[in-house]
C-alpha cells in the first residue's frame, strides 16, 4: 500500500486583477497491491471512513482510491490535512493486516516488547 501526495500553487487574482495571496493545493491518492483491492472488495472496506473534516465531511478509502484533491489557504492546514491523510492511510494499513491474518493465528510473546 502506498499513499501518493501531490503538492501545488497558484496565485490567487482579484476581481480587478489585482493579487489576493495564493492558494495551495494537495492531492493525495491510496494505491493498494492487487491483494489489498481484493481484501477491500471481500470485506467492503471501500466505504470505510479514514477521515472526517470539520463540516462533517467524511472522506472513504473509495475516495482515497480515486484521489482527493483539497484546496487550503495556508501552508499549516496543508501539512495538517496531509499528517491527517497519513495517519488515517496507516491505521487502514493495520485494518488489512488484520484482513489478512483472518485464517491463520497470531502467537504473542509476554510481556509485549521484550524480544
Amino acid at each position: 500500500m502506498k499513499l501518493v501526495i501531490r503538492r501545488t500553487q497558484a496565485d490567487v487574482k482579484g476581481v480587478f486583477g489585482g493579487h489576493k495571496g495564493v492558494q495551495f493545493n494537495l492531492f493525495y491518492r491510496l494505491v493498494l497491491t492487487p491483494e489489498e483491492t481484493a481484501l477491500v472488495q471481500k470485506y467492503r472496506l471501500d466505504m470505510h471512513v479514514l477521515s472526517t473534516s470539520g463540516g462533517g465531511v467524511h472522506e472513504t478509502v473509495a475516495d482515497a482510491i480515486r484521489g482527493v484533491n483539497q484546496s487550503v489557504h495556508s501552508v499549516d492546514v496543508l501539512l495538517g490535512n496531509e499528517a491527517t491523510a497519513k495517519r488515517a492511510c496507516d491505521a487502514f494499513y493495520k485494518l488489512i493486516l488484520v484482513a489478512q491474518s483472518f485464517g491463520g493465528e497470531e502467537v504473542v510473546d509476554f510481556p509485549l516488547g521484550v524480544a
